[in-house]
């Protein structure tokens, strides 16, 4: 897939990554989402 938009969830968008890359932005994926304030959620758009 050539954009982000053609993504329909995170997981997806990453799995498309290098496989270098994967890890990590699995890592900071995980820290933004254990930091994330009550009532915001992950989207991709």
């Amino acid at each position: 897939m050539s954009d982000a938009q053609s993504y329909t969830s995170v997981d997806q968008y990453i799995t498309a990554l290098p496989v270098e890359k994967q890890r990590v932005i699995s890592q900071l994926r995980q820290t933004i989402l254990d930091n994330l304030p009550a009532r915001f959620s992950e989207c991709i758009n």
